[in-house]
C-alpha cells in the first residue's frame, strides 16, 4: 500500500474508531473533533484535535504537535516501541485493511481464515481506566497477581454490547495492533479492535523470546521472578490462534532462543507443533524450548503459580530447571 492508497482507504477519524477512540460529544462539533489523546491513556481532558475538512490532527497535550494520517501512525507506532517510519506505517495500514489472519485447526491441516475487522466486533469500547473495580482486584487476587503490577499492564475497559446495548466492564491488555484482548471478573473473554500479539520488550537484550498463551501466564513469570519488567522480549498470543504472527515477529526481530510457555493441553501441545514449525521454516531455523514441563499437572503457568503446594522459593528454583529442547522431529512425535 502507498501513501495516496492509505488516505483513500483511511480518515484520521476512521482510524481511531478502529483503534478504539471516539469523539467527546460534548467539545466536538462540525468538522472539529476533539479526542482523549491515543498517546495518553490515562488523560481526562479531550485535548486530541481532528480537523476532518482538511485531514489534519493536532495534539494540545504534547506541545500542540500534529500533522496528516501518515504522521500520526508513525508517531503512534513510535509510542508503542515499534518500527515508525513511512514503510513501516504503510504496512501497518496494509495490515488493517487486509483484516487479520486467523489459524484455526481442522483435524489434519490448518485452515487459514481473513475475517474483516468490521465483522468481527459485537463489542466497542466507550472507556479506558486505571483499575478499581473491586470485583477485578478480587479477580486478580485469585490469580495471585498483585494489582501494582497489574496496572501496569492492565486497564480496566467498559465495552459496550452492540447487539443487547448491555454495558460491561474487564481487565483489558493492549495488543500490538491497539485493540484489547478483554476478561471480566466471572470469566468472560473477548477481543475488541484488531485481534493481534503483544510484545513487551525486556530489559536484557540478549536475543532471547519468552512466549505466552495469555497475559496472566506472563505476569505469573514476573511475579515468580520478582520482577516488573520481564528479562527476556516476550510475545503474549492473546489467542493460541495468533501463533503464526508471532513466529513471523520472533523471525523479523532475529532471536536466537525462543522458549513456549504454552498450557498442557491438547490445543497448547498443537499450538507448540504449529509454532515450532513456523520457526523452523528460516534459513536460520531458532533453537526452540517448551517450557511447559515445569508446570505439569497444571494446565497452565498460573494455575501452577496460584495452585502448587511448593513454596515461593521452590517455585523459583523449578524455573531455573533446564528447558526442554524441542527437535524438528518432534513434531512427527506422539503427544
Amino acid at each position: 500500500m502507498n501513501i495516496k492508497q492509505a488516505k483513500e482507504k483511511f480518515t484520521l477519524q476512521s482510524l481511531l474508531t478502529s483503534l478504539g477512540h471516539y469523539p467527546n460529544q460534548k467539545k466536538s462539533k462540525g468538522n472539529d473533533l476533539w479526542y482523549k489523546s491515543p498517546f495518553r491513556p490515562n488523560e481526562q481532558d479531550a485535548s486530541f484535535h481532528i480537523d476532518t475538512s482538511k485531514g489534519f490532527y493536532k495534539d494540545f497535550g504534547d506541545t500542540e504537535k500534529g500533522g496528516d494520517l501518515i504522521w500520526f501512525a508513525q508517531m503512534y507506532l513510535k509510542s508503542r516501541g515499534g518500527g515508525y517510519s513511512v514503510s513501516d506505517a504503510l504496512k501497518w495500514f496494509d495490515d488493517l485493511s487486509g483484516g487479520t489472519q486467523i489459524h484455526s485447526f481442522n483435524s489434519k491441516a490448518f485452515r487459514k481464515k481473513v475475517i474483516p475487522l468490521e465483522k468481527q466486533d459485537v463489542y466497542t469500547i466507550l472507556s479506558n481506566k486505571e483499575i478499581f473495580s473491586s470485583s477485578l482486584i478480587e479477580y486478580l487476587k485469585q490469580k495471585n497477581i498483585a494489582l501494582d503490577l497489574a496496572k501496569k499492564y492492565f486497564r480496566q475497559i467498559y465495552f459496550l454490547n452492540t447487539k443487547t446495548k448491555k454495558k460491561i466492564y474487564g481487565l483489558g491488555f493492549e495488543t500490538r495492533a491497539g485493540g484489547f484482548d478483554i476478561r471480566t471478573a466471572n470469566g468472560f473473554k473477548t477481543m475488541i479492535g484488531n485481534k493481534d500479539i503483544t510484545l513487551i520488550e525486556g530489559c536484557h537484550k540478549n536475543g532471547i523470546l519468552d512466549v505466552f498463551e495469555g497475559a496472566t501466564d506472563f505476569l505469573s513469570l514476573l511475579t515468580l521472578e520478582g520482577r516488573d519488567i520481564p528479562k527476556n522480549d516476550c510475545i503474549i498470543l492473546n489467542s493460541g490462534n495468533l501463533y503464526k504472527a508471532a513466529a513471523d515477529l520472533a523471525k523479523q526481530r532475529g532471536y536466537y532462543k525462543v522458549k513456549l510457555w504454552l498450557d498442557n493441553d491438547e490445543a497448547g501441545h498443537k499450538f507448540q507443533n504449529a509454532i515450532l514449525k513456523e520457526l523452523n521454516d528460516t534459513e536460520k531455523p531458532m533453537s526452540v524450548f517448551s517450557m511447559n514441563h515445569i508446570y505439569k499437572g497444571f494446565k497452565d503457568l498460573n494455575a501452577w503459580h496460584k495452585n502448587s503446594h511448593l513454596s515461593l522459593s521452590n517455585k523459583k528454583n523449578a524455573l531455573q530447571d533446564f528447558p526442554k529442547r524441542i527437535s524438528k522431529n518432534f513434531i512427527e512425535r506422539k503427544l
